[in-house]
């Protein structure tokens, strides 16, 4: 039997998950938190290294990143069977608040999303991309390596609200419209 909130993300989403896969919150539970951090290491390092951060030790950088920023109550995995297959990390909007404050409303910073590459075309990702909205959250925000190139990527759903010198921030608003002033990347 699907929960309240696995309910409420087919309902955001359209997408039916597999009976066997979860969206459960990781606090309160049995799953180990070192586990998901390294999933999310796993899955971010070949890009990180490739970008340029944390050039010394980009592992540590990333699982420092994360330990210092995710929220556990918030945060969401997708288990299959035993296994975690995929996880969401969330937090509340700390170093971004200032591009987010013309967002009404409450929001979540998306820190983290990783689904097993043997899990993916499930529509796992897509359930997991849904959670900040299926809790009642109005937007959610995230950072993202410039160095990537994946800006595109992200404004299908998103739309660009700030930059840093390496990062640029961007928000998927649910309810309202987004602030006018939204800036542009520079070509």
């Amino acid at each position: 039997m699907r929960t309240e909130l696995e309910n409420r993300i087919e309902t955001v989403t359209g997408t039916v998950l597999p009976d066997d896969v979860r969206i459960v919150g990781i606090e309160g539970t049995d799953i180990i938190r070192s586990e998901v951090i390294e999933a999310c290491v796993r899955e971010f390092l070949p890009a990180t290294i490739s970008s340029g951060r944390w050039q010394e030790d980009p592992a540590s950088g990333i699982r420092q990143d994360l330990l210092s920023s995710v929220d556990w109550s918030l945060s969401m995995v997708a288990v299959r069977g035993d296994a975690v297959v995929g996880c969401y990390l969330l937090s509340r909007p700390g170093d971004v608040n200032a591009a987010a404050a013309e967002l009404s409303g409450t929001g979540v910073e998306g820190l983290a999303l990783v689904v097993l590459k043997s899990h993916r075309g499930f529509g796992i990702g897509r359930a997991l991309r849904a959670v900040p909205e299926a809790m009642g959250f109005d937007y959610v925000v995230g950072t993202h390596l410039k160095a990537l190139g994946n800006l595109d990527h992200w404004l299908r759903r998103r739309h660009l609200i700030g930059e840093e010198d390496d990062m640029w921030i961007t928000a998927e608003v649910f309810n309202g419209p987004l602030p006018v002033s939204s800036p542009q990347p520079a070509p």
